[in-house]
């Protein structure tokens, strides 16, 4: 496969022959944990998980189910997306090999990065499963290089996803997304768990694209907007988003997307107003026509 799918691994994986934490559990007698992702597929998040199985292929296929259905759950989600399935797997002296369909090629390199972290360490810890080897419709796996990337274990991957540094933060955070009929605003309290490297203000533009909790309300940003800057100073926010904010596809107003954001950012202490950019470069423009100087306050008139 020459198409890399670890292009900037450095971000959140380091293949190494670090000195492991053997805690990574090939658990305890009562049973095991599971990786999945938090919602903002970020970092890795551990549950405890009790097999129903005792031998090794069936094992496998078990955690496999897991680690690939959907759940309704606001602190988590699947590692493996639903578009993408396991072809085949085989475990000969200690070794598991998985073949994943096509689709896997889509993933982006830091989500498929969290995808493998989460399957390996979730998977080693089965008996009879020393390593894990992925292959994509029965081809090895590369790197960037075309370098295959080979078997992995626990000690292939650094654990800087958060949760297992301590560094998994809470918070209260009030956010404005559309109702179903794309004609106001509903206001929703929400308690998120994220990365305490991330700025608080990128979890807030996240999870404007994430599903509502409320009934009749719909995400204000769209899923695959990107966050191209962001930054407060003297009680304004900055924020930079790339194109896609405003496609085609996206049936919002801009004003009501513009509130969306400013509203749910000025809920954060010491956010008083917010400058909204779109687009990169020369194309960038500041969002909006009222705000003075494109700096904008809260307006609740769009709430409903």
């Amino acid at each position: 496969m020459k198409k890399s799918l670890s292009i900037l691994l450095v971000i959140t994986l380091v293949f190494a022959s670090l000195c492991g934490c053997k805690e990574q559990e090939k658990a305890d007698k009562d049973g095991i944990y599971v990786y999945y992702l938090n919602q903002l597929q970020t970092m890795l998040v551990k549950k405890s998980y009790k097999l129903h199985n005792k031998d090794t292929d069936k094992c496998v296929s078990e955690l496999l189910e897991v680690l690939s259905t959907k759940i309704e759950d606001s602190d988590r989600s699947c590692p493996i997306p639903e578009d993408i399935d396991v072809k085949a797997s085989s475990v000969y002296n200690g070794k598991l090999k998985l073949s994943f369909s096509i689709d896997y090629l889509g993933l982006s390199p830091v989500r498929e990065a969290l995808l493998r972290a989460a399957v390996v360490k979730t998977l080693v810890q089965i008996k009879g499963v020393e390593s894990v080897a992925f292959l994509v419709m029965g081809e090895p796996l590369t790197d960037f290089d075309g370098n295959v990337i080979g078997v992995m274990n626990a000690d292939s991957f650094v654990d800087d996803f958060g949760t297992e540094q301590g560094e998994v933060e809470e918070a209260n955070l009030v956010l404005y997304y559309a109702t179903s009929d794309a004609g106001a605003l509903v206001r929703e309290e929400r308690v998120v768990h994220y990365n305490g490297n991330v700025p608080i203000e990128q979890v807030v533009i996240k999870y404007l694209s994430e599903t509502p909790e409320t009934k009749d309300a719909m995400p204000t940003l769209p899923k695959d907007v990107k966050i191209l800057s962001i930054s407060t100073k003297d009680g304004v926010c900055y924020v930079d988003l790339d194109e896609t904010l405003l496609s085609e596809k996206v049936s919002l107003s801009e004003n009501l997307i513009l509130y969306s954001i400013v509203n749910s950012l000025c809920e954060l202490d010491g956010i008083k107003k917010v400058q909204l950019f779109v687009g990169t470069g020369e194309n960038a423009r500041v969002l909006g026509q009222g705000g003075e100087g494109g700096y904008y306050e809260p307006d609740y008139r769009l709430v409903r």
